[in-house]
């Protein structure tokens, strides 16, 4: 028989592998996904923690070098407060400063004629409308230092809006004791079985006195007074959508025996009191939203895993900067606000003398006048170093044109020594043109007394430009002054020639009028 004919050909069986390699396919995917997740989850917390410490040293740098961190300036804000525990008088030292008070005087007091503050609580929340102009908004240094770490809230509706949708802080939305928005951060600590896992209370609010802090929650901006330090601590909740929060089960020899992802039930969860003057004003949930990772009554946030709502991982960030407070003299400023300063030719308009009551004495010459800056711009004084002008809580002697208490200075005890005098000041005429020879002077006086002269110029017509006839005298002058000393500059104008009155102006602008005083040597 041929072998041909029986002989079968020889085949290897080989089974279709394209179902497994789908389960194989699916095992590996899901373990990656999940590894991916985990680590950006990981990049999204580093870069909190990296936020919140740049956020923190600007704020701390800002609060350091600051010019408003001086005693009358509290005195000034605090003098007639309406909570008796938050007056501060002249017999107050800064050791006697409350955080609270440290606090209030970031958000409340101004630091230029736009209502400016050091810190707002309230522009933790920012509209839709007015985040994308938010370079214009004029926030603070510290707000804008904690702009990276704002979220996109689907749910809050701004004081003010009617859609809901809004840029903010992360945390829980709540009302501060003026019934406006802003936010605060839960402190969740671990119990048996877990509330819900966070961050226990750390070293810089654990003692002492800080604002505001309660038992469980905590402010984004905090100040905190420990003895003699002041600290300006930032906390950041960083909640990252790709991580879960889970619950984890040990044995009795600490091996973990289950872990289950958390559902996020703010119904479970029991805290303390918010801090006080604090109210929850909990956002309505929006329904073209699925999850939020800052949702919820706590804004401990939600995600969507295992076919259930859970909570995303959390982790709070602080970081502390030092600032401090200004007590010794080192310099005073004053500036023109923007308008002319109508000056009066004392050659052409008799001045009637007046008759300053004590300390101050009559002036030598009565043909000068102050000058009247009254925006302050640098402030630093000792405990004791007077100033009169007036909105200044002290009582200015009296006079018939109160002329002899314009940017006046007077020393009281430690503020002897050495202090440098600087002027500047832009001259125009109101209605007519210079007169040829028209002498002007800045002159210095000491307790009524004429001690030096500034600057002088007479006025060279030909020298001036016919479209802009102003001129600028620009010096500073070093005096020895003493205890209960008073220094005052003033300004001196007059002209020899018969002529019609005219006004002789300071400008205004701020940058070309100011007088500074300025203690260089004890």
């Amino acid at each position: 028989m041929n072998d041909r004919l029986t002989q079968r050909p020889s085949r290897s069986y080989r089974p279709s592998r394209s179902g497994q390699a789908m389960v194989e396919f699916a095992i590996i995917s899901f373990l990656l996904t999940a590894m991916l997740s985990a680590f950006l989850g990981l990049i999204v917390l580093g870069l909190g923690s990296f936020q919140n410490n740049i956020a923190a040293e600007s704020a701390g740098r800002v609060l350091d070098q600051h010019d408003v961190f001086i005693k009358e300036n509290f005195v000034s804000h605090f003098q007639s407060d309406s909570n008796p525990a938050d007056v501060f008088n002249t017999d107050n030292d800064f050791e006697a400063l409350t955080a609270r008070q440290v606090y209030r005087f970031l958000n409340e007091y101004e630091i230029n004629n736009n209502g400016g503050v050091l810190y707002d609580e309230r522009r933790l929340i920012i509209s839709r409308e007015d985040w994308v102009i938010r370079d214009s908004l004029g926030l603070s240094a510290i707000n804008q230092s904690l702009l990276g770490s704002y979220i996109f809230d689907p749910d809050v509706v701004p004081d003010g809006e009617t859609e809901p949708g809004a840029f903010r802080y992360p945390g829980a939305v709540v009302r501060n004791a003026a019934n406006q928005q802003t936010v605060l951060i839960p402190l969740l600590k671990d119990t048996d079985p877990p509330v819900a896992r966070g961050i226990d209370r750390t070293f810089h609010v654990s003692s002492g006195d800080n604002i505001p802090v309660s038992e469980d929650w905590v402010g984004p901006v905090t100040v905190s007074k420990n003895d003699k330090i002041y600290r300006i601590v930032i906390f950041y909740p960083s909640q990252p959508g790709s991580m879960l929060n889970l619950e984890i089960v040990r044995d009795d020899e600490g091996q973990i025996v289950s872990q289950t992802p958390m559902e996020a039930d703010d119904s479970a969860i029991t805290l303390s009191d918010l801090p006080t003057g604090y109210t929850f004003d909990i956002p309505a949930i929006n329904p073209d939203f699925g999850a939020s990772t800052s949702r919820g009554q706590y804004g401990l946030g939600e995600s969507f895993a295992f076919m259930k709502k859970v909570r995303p991982y959390r982790a709070v960030f602080e970081t502390a900067s030092l600032f401090r407070m200004i007590a010794s003299p080192i310099a005073v400023k004053y500036e023109a606000e923007g308008m002319p300063i109508t000056l009066v030719d004392k050659s052409i308009d008799t001045h009637t003398m007046d008759t300053p009551t004590a300390p101050f004495i009559a002036y030598e010459n009565n043909d000068d006048q102050s000058l009247n800056f009254e925006q302050r711009v640098v402030d630093r004084f000792s405990a004791n170093l007077r100033r009169y002008f007036v909105d200044f809580p002290i009582d200015p002697p009296a006079s018939v044109d109160n002329d002899f208490v314009k940017n006046v200075l007077q020393l009281l005890p430690n503020d002897d020594g050495v202090w440098r005098v600087s002027v500047s000041a832009e001259f125009q005429v109101s209605t007519l043109p210079w007169i040829n020879g028209h002498e002007v002077q800045l002159r210095l006086y000491k307790n009524g007394k004429f001690d030096r002269l500034i600057d002088r110029q007479i006025v060279d017509t030909t020298l001036l430009a016919p479209a802009n006839p102003t001129f600028v005298l620009r010096n500073d002058v070093f005096t020895h002054a003493t205890s209960g000393d008073i220094l005052q500059v003033r300004v001196f104008t007059q002209h020899n020639q018969a002529a019609p009155p005219y006004d002789v102006q300071l400008t205004g602008a701020s940058e070309t009028n100011w007088v500074a005083f300025e203690r260089v040597n004890d």
